[in-house]
């Protein structure tokens, strides 16, 4: 928390939870941590910062780089999940993001492809903001999020390319 991470190089092609973290616990905070031009390639679960993120990112940047994965690839985390029932407003630091920041990052992949997520299942996702590109061959990705489950997305930023274009796609399923 409070440090730069450069040049982070992960490869991990036949693997699930890939990322500077693989898991996050409810438990866990990270916060003001920038990784800048970091180079991460798995299967699924893929994600610059966490794999699979159930705990709290707060204030955390990354910068350049390139991401990919089959599926499940964001450019912060693979997969951020809440799996606690109940409220998930209330919910203490369980699967929340909050004012992360992804500039000129490339991610790659086939499902659930997202700039920022792969997936959001009933996260929530304050002031989340991704300038960078995407490319995902299905039809759920998107320029910030691929597919939201029953998640919070509260004031999104996003500019980028998805497939090469311009596009307002922010995210590519959306499931109440």
């Amino acid at each position: 928390n409070g440090h730069t991470l450069k040049n982070l190089r992960i490869e991990k092609l036949n693997d699930c939870y890939v990322g500077l973290f693989c898991y996050t616990d409810k438990k866990t905070v990270i916060y003001d941590l920038v990784l800048d031009n970091p180079f991460v390639i798995g299967f699924d679960a893929v994600g610059c910062l966490v794999g699979c993120n159930e705990g709290a990112l707060k204030n955390c940047r990354i910068d350049d780089g390139n991401i990919e994965a089959g599926g499940g690839v964001g450019g912060l985390v693979g997969r951020n999940c809440n799996y606690l029932s109940g409220n998930i407003m209330i919910a203490p630091y369980s699967a929340i993001i909050e004012k992360c920041l992804i500039d000129g990052i490339s991610v790659k992949g086939h499902s659930n492809v997202g700039g920022f997520a792969g997936s959001n299942f009933r996260g929530v996702l304050i002031a989340p903001d991704f300038k960078g590109n995407v490319y995902g061959s299905s039809a759920d990705s998107g320029v910030l999020i691929g597919i939201n489950r029953e998640g919070y997305i509260i004031n999104p930023n996003a500019s980028g390319t998805l497939n090469g274009e311009h596009s307002r796609k922010l995210v590519g399923f959306l499931e109440k």
